[in-house]
């Protein structure tokens, strides 16, 4: 017996349709990405090969947030497509099964995807150099911190995927930009109330000392905030909208 929130059959079949679904337009978009980023790979192997020590950080990396967050705003298309929307929230499957496969589908397995295609790109533009040994500089400190940036960044873009009805990367871009200022602009009133100026105020990456007040350990705080907090918040809010979306 299935339960009506989650059932992992359902969830298994429901990834299933939406990878038979859009199998024709994702497949076409790998191929432009992946071709171009194997021919300038190659192309560097062959004629620089001294280029490729800055490759993964210098084009991999940044390709791999820009692409994911522009396929996570499309992940919802078929929510705000007029001809695709009933028979997408009529599905029997529940609203938390759509936020794990939407999830999945953008962040772990679109990761491990382009990880994968990018690898094997990396691979070939090493073995064209003679140097096969530099595939392995692929996976870098740096890497690990695109992948983790990534997907804290990507649960925002999984929320605006869903709330706005078009432009959706666009519009959460602008969130991005807005919303950090208003706050630093509401966190500077509350310090120009409470403490009558800003001269003296000293900011590091650790602590924060304002007058003789000193507020340590600001630095992990504020990852455990972007690591800890912030992603498991935005799918939390993405459910609701979701939900709502479905009333």
């Amino acid at each position: 017996m299935y339960s009506n929130l989650y059932s992992t059959p359902r969830q298994y079949n429901f990834i299933l349709r939406q990878l038979s679904l859009f199998r024709q337009s994702w497949s076409v978009a790998a191929a432009a990405i992946f071709g171009l980023l194997f021919i300038i790979s190659v192309f560097i192997g062959y004629f620089k090969s001294t280029g490729l020590y800055q490759l993964p950080a210098g084009l991999y990396y940044g390709f791999l947030t820009l692409i994911g967050l522009i396929f996570t705003s499309q992940i919802f298309q078929e929510l705000h497509t007029p001809n695709r929307s009933y028979a997408f929230l009529t599905l029997p499957v529940s609203t938390l099964e759509k936020l794990i496969a939407s999830w999945l589908l953008s962040s772990p397995i679109f990761i491990l995807a382009y990880t994968a295609a990018t690898f094997l790109i990396y691979l070939i533009s090493t073995l064209v150099a003679g140097m096969p040994e530099m595939a392995l500089e692929y996976f870098t400190d740096e890497y690990w911190s695109t992948i983790a940036n990534y997907m804290v960044i990507q649960t925002i873009f999984l929320w605006g995927a869903c709330y706005f009805r078009k432009n959706n990367f666009l519009k959460t871009v602008l969130v991005l930009v807005v919303l950090p200022m208003v706050i630093g602009l509401y966190a500077l009133l509350l310090i120009l109330l409470f403490f009558g100026g800003a001269s003296n105020i000293n900011i590091n990456p650790d602590t924060v000392t304002i007058n003789d007040t000193v507020l340590p350990n600001l630095g992990l705080f504020m990852k455990i905030l972007w690591y800890a907090v912030l992603g498991p918040y935005m799918l939390l809010t993405t459910y609701f909208t979701l939900k709502e979306r479905q009333l």
